[in-house]
């Protein structure tokens, strides 16, 4: 059989005819290969329309093939083709390659290209043997049942190697897959045409209505220059696609979508091309802005205000940036600029005032009117260093600054100030670390009535001893808390412990706990409280909430129906820092308060300004005339607590009486344990102490 195979090839077919044949098939499956992996990759509408195109060009392949091969068989033997048969293979042909790629899409197991596969084998085959049910030549001939039989197989094994191969995506997927399609098509064609045995001593007529061999070759030319024009038109589509994908792609990893500047990718691409052929940073301004209280302005309006106002911004800083600069969105509110040019801190200075003025430009949504306020960090380059990852963190520790300062201005870097500011950020993480760790503890200082001479009450004050720094004042990192946002956490912490700690002490004592702002957003406080007091047991008229007038005034209302609900629960209420705020008798009047707490600052200057005196006995009077107790704190001299006395003052708190101290000592100083209390005059505390913070948990003295 081989032997006949062989001769088929190359005595019974035209060389010039099998050599066009035979490139044009690896031409025409090169194309359908590729066009079959595009197929595989492709979805919805695109993948119905690459199905009919791949059927288009590997059917036209393999039935052109055929033909030209056809067309140089025996050409001293003179040949018919019945036309309504060559249209039916080249239809079969198309039909085929489509029922094999749809038949894989539709199986989806483990062998769908090998089955695939085999149905394109049996199509292709299907193809031949109509063909050639119209071919007729001018002798006679017979077929040899076993090279028939031999042709299928081979086509359906030929089919199945060259679905497997390019669907499976092997390394050289595109090769091998090309290569089992032209084996295909061509093992078919020799292994059918061998079982043709001609006899040229019978002399055959042509049928009527055949038409003669010269006859198809314009058909077969039509449809090889179909193929060509439709596979490497598609080739050329594809690259193209590829091309605009992988710039969209390309843009996309680089482009904010939001507000069409750069991105962070495309920022730090930015800044590498900002130098010389020798590497080193030519001169520019490195500009990071923060756009503030933008959380306020999607909180109030929604995110679509939110959005709306950073494309305004990015417009704002598209028209203060200069030929050559770049703008980057990095993320949330805040963007990164590029400036070229500004060589003077003066000219960087006034750059930065400028674009920040133009970013407080209000805008208009929906009949409000909202500001885009910014501020803005500046760095001169390369006046700061070389490398990139240190001029952004500069940048930032300016923009820091800039908001440290009030915000809505411009700062330039700072080295001095930056390295106090990373130290206070290295002060924040340890803060951070110091709650977690369980490394803060309470102090609790003791408050007296001034008539009976008896302890009445602690205030617990939040200490921090840093395992480097020692003992941190209150006033250094309650700031902190509140900038980390963990104001909510520590008040928590603090009411939770006070009120476990006052409710094991033998004494009927009040325990005090200030109450910062945060605590009172979103309306939480009072579910904390009622939390606390079930969870410790202690009685709600032991636990004394004391507030600032800052905590409250901001929202009032809300300040109004919390304290409502924490007077229904029991607890007391105390106006810390009185007489400090603008406009401390409105917030008085206007929430139950139980107590009026005397700001230390009056205390101090009440022996050398008499007019203090007069003050506090008309704010006693006032306390007394709407049954509020008064509390003086910071009392550290003998005459202080004679003229609170003497001026009626219901309670003192001070370093004279008591300092700040451990939970332990405080049991076992003033009997909190069962033991005898300590009396007015035992064991005074009379160390001096600088003032703290009034706020969450912290001050004393």
């Amino acid at each position: 059989m081989l032997g006949e195979l062989l001769y088929t090839i190359f005595y019974d077919h035209d060389p010039a005819s099998l050599g066009v044949a035979i490139l044009f098939c690896v031409t025409g499956s090169f194309l359908s290969v590729r066009m079959l992996r595009a197929y595989g990759q492709a979805d919805g509408a695109q993948r119905r329309y690459r199905a009919w195109l791949l059927s288009i060009i590997a059917g036209g392949t393999i039935w052109t093939t055929h033909f030209i091969a056809v067309l140089g068989f025996r050409p001293e033997l003179l040949t018919g083709h019945d036309q309504s048969l060559v249209a039916l293979s080249l239809f079969i042909a198309i039909v085929a390659v489509l029922i094999s790629v749809s038949a894989v899409s539709v199986l989806r197991g483990p062998v769908a290209p090998e089955a695939g596969g085999v149905l394109l084998g049996l199509g292709i085959a299907a193809m031949h043997y109509v063909g050639m049910a119209g071919f007729a030549i001018v002798c006679g001939f017979e077929t040899a049942p076993g090279a028939t039989v031999a042709a299928i197989a081979l086509s359906c094994a030929g089919g199945a190697l060259a679905f497997n191969r390019t669907l499976r995506r092997t390394r050289h997927s595109t090769l091998q897959g090309t290569a089992g399609l032209v084996l295909t098509v061509v093992l078919l064609h020799f292994t059918a045409m061998s079982a043709l045995e001609l006899d040229t001593t019978v002399a055959v007529p042509l049928p009527q209505g055949y038409f003669s061999a010269p006859g198809l070759v314009l058909p077969v030319a039509l449809v090889m220059g179909l193929v060509l024009v439709l596979g490497l038109s598609s080739l050329q589509i594809d690259a193209i696609s590829g091309s605009e994908s992988v710039a969209r792609l390309r843009k996309a990893a680089r482009q904010d979508p939001l507000t069409g500047l750069a991105n962070r990718t495309g920022f730090a691409e930015g800044l590498d091309a900002m130098r010389d052929p020798h590497g080193a940073l030519v001169p520019f301004l490195l500009v990071t802005v923060d756009l503030d209280e933008f959380k306020q302005v999607n909180d109030t309006h929604g995110h679509a205000a939110g959005d709306e106002l950073l494309r305004v911004a990015a417009r704002c800083i598209l028209d203060a940036l200069p030929p050559g600069g770049l703008a980057a969105r990095m993320g949330g509110d805040e963007f990164s600029l590029l400036v070229p040019g500004p060589r003077t801190e003066a000219e960087a200075l006034e750059f930065g005032t400028l674009l920040v003025s133009r970013l407080n430009q209000p805008m208009r949504w929906e009949g409000a009117v909202i500001r885009c306020r910014a501020s803005a960090g500046l760095v001169l380059c390369p006046a700061q260093g070389q490398e990139a990852p240190g001029l952004v963190a500069a940048a930032e520790l300016a923009l820091f600054d800039a908001k440290q300062r009030g915000g809505r201005r411009a700062q330039l870097y700072d080295a001095e100030r930056a390295r106090s500011l990373r130290d206070r950020r290295a002060l924040g993480d340890d803060l951070a670390r110091a709650f977690e760790a369980g490394e803060l503890t309470l102090h609790y200082q003791p408050q007296f009535d001034l008539r009976e001479k008896r302890i009445t009450g602690f205030e617990a004050l939040l200490r921090w001893t840093h395992p480097e720094r020692g003992a941190v004042s209150p006033a250094v990192f309650v700031p902190l808390a509140e900038e980390r946002g963990l104001i909510q956490p520590l008040g928590a912490w603090v009411l939770r412990t006070a009120a476990a700690e006052a409710a094991g002490w033998a004494l009927p004592c009040r325990v005090a706990v200030n109450v910062a702002a945060p605590q009172f957003e979103g309306g939480g406080l009072v579910g904390t409280v009622r939390e606390v007091l079930d969870d410790t047991g202690l009685p709600p008229d032991r636990l004394e909430l004391e507030i600032t007038e800052t905590t409250v005034i901001d929202d009032l209302d809300s300040a109004r129906r919390q304290v409502a609900e924490l007077k229904r629960l029991g607890v007391l209420l105390a106006m810390d820092d009185y007489g400090t705020g603008y406009s401390a008798l409105s917030t008085l009047l206007a929430l139950p308060f139980d107590k009026i707490k005397f700001d230390r600052s009056f205390i101090q200057r009440m022996e050398d300004d008499t007019r203090m005196i007069g003050v506090l006995h008309s704010s006693v009077a006032l306390g007394r005339h709407l049954g509020i107790s008064v509390l003086a704190e910071g009392v550290e001299t003998e005459a202080q607590a004679d003229i609170l006395s003497g001026l009626g003052c219901d309670e003192v708190q001070g370093f004279l009486l008591g300092r700040p101290m451990p939970a332990e000592e405080a049991r076992r100083r003033f009997g909190l344990d069962g033991t005898a209390a300590g009396a007015w005059d035992d064991d005074r505390a009379r160390d001096a102490a600088a003032p703290t913070r009034r706020s969450l948990a912290a001050g004393g003295g």
